[in-house]
């Protein structure tokens, strides 16, 4: 394991059996860590990229913890390559053996102990975009995610630790665009490992089908709700859950993108295209259209018809 990265600007430091308490953190580490040295993120990078803060591979014997009280402006990925140990966040616990993650926003209280023998790695990651990036990956419902030793997630992080050991010009663009693919490459496996507990019930699919069929026709929640045969919140709340959007904001989107489709592909007036999609009040439309576009729809005519001339 972690054959690739360069241990020669790694230092390994023993960690004193010796229990140690300060105002923020009890932590007991029987073991050792490897420390990564890496050269320090400029400014540009800190204020608009991604970037690393730190990297640690433990080794921990069994009944080592840490429990931090603080709160850390940083987000903490914890991965497992051998043994187990049980991570104690937001009221729940989790247990990592091999194999499995977990992705931890540090501003809030979190402890970790080794259940028995525990070989895991700990990368700090930041960026003006993580907390958004985080919300986003919790949607899926848990902080824990599987990649394989040899996964996606293992090489993405020797891609980041070799990036750092290299002089390369542009290093801080390099690396935050390495750890944008590696936030991908978790969010894509936490929703797909979510989906698989989950699946879309059939009344919702087809729900979501008929809607875009016939979004231009006056679809309430009324109507909607006697078409799935639930009730209106349950409709709403399985609809939210399973598609990701409410069934009115799943009806706008439809409707504001064939609109931008009419306004880019033909000479439909405005008030015309409202109503082709089923908005027949011409100033809701421009209303809702500015909101989700950003800009009105004579705007977005103007700026995207000359590519389809």
């Amino acid at each position: 394991m972690f054959h690739k990265i360069p241990f020669s600007i790694c230092s390994t430091y023993d960690i004193s059996k010796q229990a140690v308490y300060a105002d923020d953190e009890n932590f007991l580490s029987p073991g050792s860590s490897v420390t990564f040295i890496k050269p320090p993120s400029t400014k540009y990078a800190l204020e608009n990229l991604y970037y690393m803060e730190d990297f640690f591979l433990v080794h921990w014997n069994p009944g080592a913890f840490t429990m931090r009280n603080s709160r850390q402006d940083t987000y903490m990925i914890l991965y497992t390559y051998e043994g187990e140990g049980t991570v104690d966040y937001l009221g729940k616990n989790y247990t990592l053996t091999k194999g499995k993650g977990i992705f931890l926003d540090c501003s809030l209280p979190y402890s970790y102990v080794a259940d028995m023998f525990w070989k895991y790695s700990i990368l700090y990651i930041n960026g003006r975009q993580m907390k958004e990036c985080y919300k986003e990956y919790c949607k899926n419902g848990s902080p824990v995610f599987t990649s394989s030793p040899n996964g996606t997630y293992q090489k993405s992080l020797e891609q980041l630790l070799a990036l750092y050991n290299s002089a390369q010009p542009h290093l801080d663009w390099m690396v935050s665009d390495c750890i944008t693919q590696m936030l991908t490459a978790l969010l894509q496996t936490s929703y797909e490992q979510s989906r698989k507990y989950t699946t879309t019930p059939e009344n919702i699919l087809l729900t979501k089908k008929y809607m875009e069929k016939h979004f231009e026709t006056d679809l309430t929640l009324d109507f909607l709700s006697e078409f799935s045969g639930v009730s209106k919140y349950h409709l709403s709340r399985e609809f939210k859950k399973h598609i990701g959007f409410s069934p009115r904001e799943y009806l706008i989107q439809l409707r504001i993108q064939k609109a931008k489709s009419l306004l880019s592909t033909t000479d439909l007036p405005v008030n015309k295209i409202a109503h082709t999609v089923g908005i027949h009040d011409i100033n809701n439309f421009n209303m809702l259209f500015k909101k989700h576009v950003d800009m009105t729809p004579g705007q977005f005519r103007a700026s995207h018809r000359n590519q389809f001339v």
